[in-house]
């Protein structure tokens, strides 16, 4: 471990699925507080929701869960996987739901990024009962739609660049600095203040949770092909939805985020103009101010 460095916030646990899988979370803040669950994306852990975003939204008095996907970070990991074994982002949102079983919530506000945003949205068609609202970041409601942008030639050209320059070689000595550099191609632009954080992130994920399990890369991906497209089933969620999607973002345009917008009946959708696939500490409150105002509204009525 890192000496004198622990980026966890509140109350590690483990949840089971109902597959058998075991999730790893970090509950924080007060118990009585209004729940709310933050599901991340493909290959990335419970971590990579930064604490300069989660804090906050415990000062404004939420109770907030994050997790480790399966696959990766402290959660079940499956080395040696073929496609026989594929799961879908429903098995990864039943994960989301067993946490709150656990924790003996009824419902939480959602919240899902990017590869999370599906699986959030697959918890609010699966489990209605379990979510008081929805909130979608970076996201889309299919991998590769048909007629969507695809993933920018940029954002392809980039990693591939990165790859090579670390020889295809992820370890805990070359893990932060691609991370860094990868945190670079996802906002589109060189960050400054948050370079030091996310080093130590990384080299804490080796130190003290099993370092990065690209294994499961190929694993999330085939999830969200699995689980295939799901527009027509969008209209069923009642739940009140809040979109959120960055105008520069290099993997889904912002022709997913509208495609959602008018899938989903009564939605808002909030365009963040010049943010890419990625939350810089100095847009922090452009997201936090949209996603309050979505939560305590709800609690209001």
């Amino acid at each position: 471990m890192q000496k004198d460095y622990n980026p966890y916030l509140g109350t590690p646990g483990f949840a089971m699925s109902d597959s058998g899988v075991k999730i790893w979370y970090e509950d924080i803040g007060d118990p009585s507080d209004p729940a709310v669950l933050l599901i991340m994306g493909h290959s990335f852990t419970a971590l990579s929701w930064p604490n300069y975003f989660v804090q906050p939204l415990v000062d404004e008095g939420y109770r907030v869960i994050r997790y480790d996907n399966r696959g990766l970070g402290l959660s079940t990991r499956m080395i040696k996987w073929t496609k026989s074994e594929a799961y879908s982002t429903r098995d990864m949102a039943n994960d989301g739901i067993a946490i709150l079983d656990h924790l003996n919530i009824d419902a939480a506000h959602i919240v899902g990024v990017s590869m999370g945003g599906m699986i959030a949205q697959d918890v609010a068609m699966d489990h209605p009962s379990r979510v008081r609202t929805l909130t979608l970041a970076m996201t889309t409601g299919e991998l590769f739609g048909k007629g969507l942008s695809r993933p920018s030639a940029y954002f392809i050209t980039n990693v591939l660049r990165i790859m090579a320059q670390n020889k295809g070689q992820l370890n805990a000595e070359t893990a932060p600095r691609i991370n860094v550099a990868f945190a670079n191609i996802l906002s589109r632009k060189k960050l400054t203040a948050e370079v030091e954080e996310l080093a130590k992130i990384t080299k804490f994920e080796y130190s003290d949770r099993g370092g990065w399990n690209f294994a499961c890369a190929p694993q999330h991906t085939e999830a969200m092909k699995k689980r295939g497209g799901r527009w027509d089933q969008l209209q069923d969620i009642k739940q009140p939805c809040l979109i959120v999607h960055g105008t520069i973002d290099p993997i889904f345009g912002t022709d997913h985020a509208e495609k959602l917008h008018k899938y989903i009946p009564g939605s808002e959708l909030v365009l963040l103009n010049d943010l890419g696939h990625f939350l810089p500490h100095d847009r922090c409150t452009e997201l936090i101010q949209p996603l309050t105002r979505h939560m305590q509204k709800s609690q209001d009525q």
